[in-house]
């Protein structure tokens, strides 16, 4: 303890000597309170970061430069099915259906090659009871201080509900297009302007018009003079 009261961490070192015939202790003491606290806040850092990848949704993993597993967070087994230790030494390509790992290895493969991050890259994996799990994935290169790449270091988020509902989406509003084009009655969709952004066939045959003529006009152009005023009146 310093004469202030603070705490000092030392190092002792101590050795025998023989002085004047007597046996006498030789100590030398180093300050290392620095170095102490560095450690510290090392293993704070650590903690923090521990606390970080266990409680996150992504997955959070670490490769060497052939893409092989060096680190796997615990998300992995909500995402997978698979404990950590089990992928140590995998490859993403290894968790792809196989015609998935075949293009997905050259695309991954080229960006490692230019030593280029990983931009949301969507892939799909297999889970552990066999059905696919499609993942976005977001990395950056890891180089040496010769600059070398030496891995990836990434996080990788499950996005199979959101690609699920998005095609949903598509399917409704292709089924949806297809109820409006077959519809008896003519319908179509008109910027503020009056242009014609999509008419259906019923529209084209009640005005005697192509789709492709219509689409290059406006509902005032095909409208009677003495209704233009009127028709205004009803979009507004």
């Amino acid at each position: 303890m310093h004469k202030n009261g603070s705490i000092i961490h030392v190092e002792i070192s101590t050795i025998i000597i023989e002085l004047d015939g007597k046996e006498t202790y030789y100590s030398i003491l180093r300050d290392i309170t620095e170095r102490k606290r560095a450690v510290q806040a090392l293993h704070e850092s650590e903690q923090r970061f521990r606390d970080l990848v266990e409680t996150t949704v992504d997955w959070i993993w670490e490769t060497d430069a052939n893409f092989h597993y060096t680190y796997v967070s615990p998300r992995v087994r909500e995402l997978f099915g698979y404990s950590p230790e089990e992928l140590i030494g995998k490859t993403p390509f290894d968790l792809m259906p196989m015609e998935e790992a075949r293009s997905q290895s050259e695309r991954i493969l080229s960006f490692a090659g230019q030593r280029a991050p990983l931009d949301q890259v969507e892939t799909q994996r297999v889970h552990r009871d066999g059905h696919i799990v499609i993942v976005e994935t977001s990395a950056l290169p890891l180089t040496d201080a010769s600059g070398n790449l030496v891995g990836y270091r990434g996080v990788s988020r499950d996005i199979t509900r959101r690609k699920e509902m998005e095609r949903a989406l598509r399917e409704n509003e292709a089924h949806i297009r297809d109820i409006l084009e077959h519809a008896p009655i003519g319908l179509a969709t008109v910027s503020l302007e009056g242009h014609f952004l999509e008419v259906n066939q019923s529209l084209c045959k009640i005005v005697g018009y192509e789709k492709d003529e219509l689409e290059k006009l406006t509902f005032q152009k095909i409208t009677h003079p003495e209704d233009i005023g009127h028709d205004l009146d009803n979009t507004r």
